[in-house]
């Protein structure tokens, strides 16, 4: 993969990232249930594959 393909991957995944941590309120005082459900949410609709999912989940669970 060259170099213009890792930028474009880690653009994609800081977008994501950016994108959950918006929906799910990260920095709000929203529970952990709260976070999860809505996370679920969002990868039902095909917003996020079951990997972001995976990871956001581990991130709500071990901040």
């Amino acid at each position: 993969m060259g170099k213009r393909e890792q930028d474009h991957v880690k653009a994609r995944r800081d977008e994501t990232d950016r994108y959950i941590r918006e929906t799910v309120g990260a920095t709000g005082p929203a529970d952990e249930a709260d976070q999860l459900a809505k996370l679920s949410q969002i990868r039902a609709r095909g917003d996020i594959s079951d990997e972001e999912f995976r990871q956001a989940e581990e991130k709500v669970l071990h901040p």
